[in-house]
């Protein structure tokens, strides 16, 4: 029998052991049967009577220790199997708490920030993404050729709905508008305008900022959910392509 699986220590299931064949016994007696020093066992003993395990009497003022019966150990671990069962549901809603809780990432240098690009189609749950474009920046830092080989011309791109807004000092996006599943509108505004990349999808909000040359993201549903209200209301203002 492995009590170690079980929670106990290994020294531990050495004394265990040791009392189960001594029946009662002295700590010395423990001790040498357990091949361990005396104070070792004196502890070890204490911790197996803090779990119900072990037990003493005195005879001739010299305590004789004992160990439950591996039936009543196995009906002990059977109760606290139990007891943790019923807090089951307690101690999920707890990791569910915890689990929900916003998450901020940060990622700083060209390789992360590139891992991170490609996470908006890669990782897209809900098959879609709003994203306000800066399409010179944008294609300045991560490449043209990169951009088309692991984004935009991809199994997983084509298979998420897109929709793009631009500023209004972005060159002739006609050609990046040429797919299917893309819808693009351009802010005509002069007085408005952005200077970072940014990703709406899933629960989470990615944001480049290609000039300085970090990315962040924001996991989080109210967070998501206001962004994606504020972009829904800049894509009703904005002109079309």
């Amino acid at each position: 029998m492995k009590l170690t699986n079980f929670g106990f220590s290994e020294n531990e299931e050495k004394v265990y052991m040791a009392c189960l064949e001594l029946g009662m016994a002295p700590i010395s007696v423990i001790a040498k049967k357990a091949n361990l020093k005396r104070t070792t066992v004196y502890e070890v003993i204490k911790k197996l009577a803090k779990k119900g395990v072990s037990e003493y009497f005195l005879k001739n003022n010299v305590r004789f220790y004992s160990v439950i019966s591996p039936n009543k150990l196995y009906n002990k671990l059977k109760a606290n199997l139990r007891n943790f069962q019923e807090e089951l549901p307690r101690l999920n809603a707890i990791h569910n708490e915890i689990a929900y809780k916003p998450k901020v990432r940060f990622y700083e240098g060209r390789e992360d920030i590139l891992r991170v690009y490609l996470e908006v189609i890669n990782n897209n749950q809900e098959k879609e993404f709003r994203n306000y474009f800066m399409p010179e920046q944008t294609l300045d830092y991560l490449g043209y050729d990169w951009v088309m080989k692991n984004f935009i011309d991809t199994d997983n791109f084509r298979a998420i709905k897109v929709r793009t807004i631009a500023p209004h000092t972005s060159k002739d996006l006609s050609e990046i508008n040429t797919y299917k599943n893309r819808e693009m509108r351009v802010i005509k505004d002069p007085n408005v305008s952005f200077k970072n990349e940014v990703y709406i999808y899933d629960n989470k909000v990615a944001t480049f900022s290609f000039d300085e040359d970090f990315a962040f993201v924001i996991e989080s549903k109210k967070v998501a959910d206001t962004e994606k209200a504020i972009f829904d209301l800049a894509w009703e203002s904005a002109g079309l392509l």
